[in-house]
């Protein structure tokens, strides 16, 4: 029986942990990232089933290229967690469409930060929103009030948050604590 296959763009950084858990879990995760050092380093900690993709996302054709060969050899990923920058809609949606063409119905976390978050009515969600076929998702990253001050989230709380994402079957969740801007 083959094993559910999660695509996670952006995961060799801060989503090193969502990576070593779905592999725990019995995953494959096909990990995509610029940093061959990290990538290699999380495939040495994956029990076997973390599969580095070295491409960035900056250049959209290799990039999409690369993650058509992971979806050949494991398969429609069931889960795509992508952390993926602000003003690069034309990858997100790339990705949203090679995550259609399996048939079912793959959820699709999409990570994004506070900054987003204050300019959520000007980016064009919609366009994911209808993306048809597909539970898309946003996990949008917040702060911590701690001694009185403001941190920023520690991998750990971001990867519990996107975690319990996946679980949740909310359009839009968030981790930590966001303004109201």
């Amino acid at each position: 029986m083959a094993h559910p296959h999660a695509l996670v763009p952006g995961g060799s950084g801060m989503l090193a942990g969502v990576c070593i858990e779905l592999a725990s879990r019995g995953w494959d995760v096909s990990v995509v990232g610029r940093d061959q050092a990290k990538l290699t380093s999380l495939s040495e900690r994956g029990v076997g089933r973390i599969h580095p993709i070295s491409t960035d996302y900056q250049h959209p054709k290799a990039f999409l290229a690369d993650i058509q060969k992971a979806i050949a050899r494991f398969g429609q990923p069931a889960l795509t967690i992508a952390w993926i920058h602000s003003g690069n809609d034309d990858v997100v949606q790339g990705l949203l469409d090679l995550c259609r063409e399996g048939g079912s119905r793959p959820v699709f976390i999409h990570v994004l930060s506070s900054s987003q978050w204050t300019q959520r009515e000007t980016i064009e969600f919609d366009t994911f929103l209808d993306a048809g076929g597909i539970d898309y998702r946003r996990v949008y990253l917040g702060w911590v009030e701690e001694n009185n001050a403001r941190r920023w989230l520690t991998h750990e709380e971001i990867c519990r948050g996107v975690l319990d994402a996946i679980h949740v079957e909310a359009s839009v969740q968030v981790v930590g604590t966001l303004d109201e801007h």
